[in-house]
Formats: C-alpha cells, structure tokens, sequence
C-alpha cells in the first residue's frame, strides 16, 4: 500500500478520531478519544491517505525548542505493516527537525502491562530508535504504568545498514519479501540496521540468524551501495556483505518481517527488489563492477 503523507496540518481531528476508535485494543476508553479530539485540532498533525481515504495520523506536541512529542498516532488496522507509521514518523520527524527539536520522545504502557498490542507498540518505536528510558508507575495510573522511550532526532542523517547475500552451491542466493515498515511488498537478502560498536561481520552474523535462522561463515565484504528513498526521507549507506557457507535450513524466522523466502538464480530475481539491492544489482556501488 503506497500512502501519501501531507502535514502538518491542524483541525483534523473528525478524521483523526474516527482512526482512534478503530483501535480499541490500544483507545479503548472514551474519555481519552475525546480528551485526544479537544488536543489533536490545535497540534501539528501529518495525515497517511492511501485508497482514497485517510488511513493513518500522528500528532507532534513541541515541548521545547529541542525536543518534541508524538502525543498520539494511530493506523487503521487494514493498513498495519505496511510501512505508514514508519512514513509517518519519519514526516515528523523532519518537521521537528525544523524546527530545531534535538530529540523526540513518545509516552507507552511499560513492559510490566501484559498488553500483547502494546508491546508490539514498543517494538515497532525501538526499530525506529526509540529506546526505554523512565517508567512511571503512576503517570497514568497504577493499571497504566508509563513508559518514556526518546531518541535522538536522525531525520535528514545518513544510516548505515548490512545486506548479506548467502549463495548456495548452485549459484543462487536466499532473498526474502519484505513486509516491514521499510521496504514493504519488495525483495532482498537478508539484513538490517548495523547497531551500536557492531562491525559489519557480527551484523551480518545476527541479521541472518534473526531473520532467516541459518548460520553463516567466512564472511567477506562485496560492496556499498549509496540508497536515498525521497519519498520518505531517509538515506542508507548500505554494506554488501556475503558468504559461500552456511549451516541450517533457511526459514522465516522473523514473520513480522518477511512473508515468503526462496533461493533465487542471479538472471531470475523475482520483483520488485528493494531499491539497494537493486542498486547492487545494477552495479550502481563501490567498488564499481562488484553487484550481483
């Protein structure tokens, strides 16, 4: 699903709550819909359309000339894992970086609440960047304890990210189809964001065990590839790391991510494929003429 992201915008909130209420496992209380149709008129809103209808929105709050909230976001549930909360993320944070906004911080229910919707609501804004940093039992209330997870603004600055090709003995290599919020409905290897004091090897390491549950040897670096999406604003320098030998039968380990997984000849690759890969595939990377 290609959404449209437009914003900010204010007086949305007809709209806006109309999403809310479609989400009863997360606004559930009626109070706080309409506590939240009182607010989200007056806060810079982005609105996601796709299909002719709004099907997704995300509210900033500026606290401070440095920092920023998304005070509340919501996507129609037929529109879940389709990369529009991600694009709508991403939108705001451009728009605080504008304004001068450092971090950006979002309240959540703790770990400690066993909401199985909520903690996919914390993995979804931890593999944004988001990361713990207070709880507050009381915030809320004791049954609601609160959770404030910030990050440091990255809109604009270039990421680094890890595709790893696994050949097999007949020449072909494992891609899997995308279903995450980067990259939806298109196909790659496996891979991933490179963390924090990883090198490149130890992300290739885990991104292909987590994803696709084989382990893998006597990796080597292939290419980089320079991988600009306009349309949502980000920007990857991604290394092309890759490896003759592994054991274990490939699978999808991470379901959240992937929906299908095959071993593909290098002159039949399914489509589409995920931009960088198909900058690799095309030779547009460093050193030149080492794509697939």
């Amino acid at each position: 699903m290609d959404a449209v992201i437009s914003g900010p915008l204010q007086g949305q909130s007809a709209v806006c709550v109309s999403i809310l209420r479609a989400l009863p496992e997360w606004f559930g209380i009626e109070e706080e819909i309409r506590k939240y149709e009182q607010e989200i008129d007056h806060l810079p809103t982005f609105l996601a359309q796709a299909d002719g209808g709004v099907v997704g929105f995300l509210s900033l709050k500026p606290h401070f000339p440095s920092a920023a909230e998304i005070h509340v976001m919501g996507v129609h549930p037929d529109a879940h894992r389709r990369g529009i909360g991600s694009a709508l993320v991403t939108a705001a944070e451009v728009h605080a970086l504008e304004l001068g906004a450092e971090y950006i911080q979002v309240k959540t229910l703790a770990a400690s609440h066993p909401s199985p919707e909520y903690a996919r609501t914390r993995a979804f804004y931890e593999s944004l960047g988001f990361r713990p940093l207070e709880v507050f039992p009381t915030l809320w209330d004791e049954k609601n304890p609160c959770l404030l997870m910030v990050k440091q603004n990255s809109a604009l600055v270039p990421r680094v990210g890890v595709g790893v090709i696994i050949t097999r003995k007949d020449g072909r290599i494992l891609l899997v189809h995308r279903k995450n919020y980067h990259g939806a409905g298109t196909w790659s290897t496996p891979g991933g964001h490179m963390d924090f004091g990883e090198t490149p090897q130890e992300c290739a390491f885990r991104e292909t065990r987590e994803e696709v549950g084989v382990e893998i040897t006597e990796v080597r670096f292939r290419a980089l590839t320079n991988d600009v999406f306009k349309g949502t604003g980000k920007h990857y320098v991604t290394l092309w790391m890759e490896s003759h030998h592994f054991s274990g039968e490939a699978y999808i380990a991470a379901d959240y991510e992937a929906s299908e997984i095959g071993w593909f000849a290098r002159d039949a690759l399914p489509e589409p494929l995920f931009p960088p890969f198909e900058n690799l595939v095309k030779g547009n990377c460093l050193p030149p003429g080492r794509g697939v």
